[in-house]
């Protein structure tokens, strides 16, 4: 199942439609799949505000918080949209529990520009637990 997943993702660009992407969406245990060409709501300043899931289980990644919202670029790497999350503060919320067992796999399309710090991909950290 996990092999052909990987092999779904390898298509080449504009990735991966119609019966592929039907194929990937129904692969068991999918759990999230936040897509940077799709389901992407932006404010006025071009700053994210909602990210819809396109998995089966619909979830939704949201920042309230306009100072904490990532940009949009329809222009990124390779010309696909992209998210860009600057490393000060800028992050989503996910609504609902992404991982319920130790036993996953993570496939992240990520180019990391920052120096040094603590940054990271996906997180179960909550800032209200760890601030004050």
């Amino acid at each position: 199942e996990r092999q052909a997943a990987l092999e779904l993702l390898r298509q080449p660009a504009p990735g991966p439609t119609g019966a592929a992407e039907e194929q990937l969406a129904a692969v068991p245990g999918l759990r999230l799949w936040l897509r940077a060409d799709r389901n992407v709501t932006r404010d006025a300043g071009g700053r994210v505000t909602q990210w819809l899931d396109a998995s089966p289980r619909k979830l939704r990644a949201h920042q309230e918080t306009e100072g904490a919202r990532p940009t949009f670029a329809a222009d990124g790497p390779g010309g696909r949209p992209t998210l860009r999350f600057d490393g000060r503060g800028q992050w989503l919320r996910l609504q609902g529990d992404l991982l319920d067992r130790a036993d996953v796999t993570i496939l992240a399309v990520v180019r990391d520009r920052g120096g040094p710090s603590h940054r990271a991909i996906l997180s179960n950290w909550r800032r209200e637990d760890n601030v004050g």
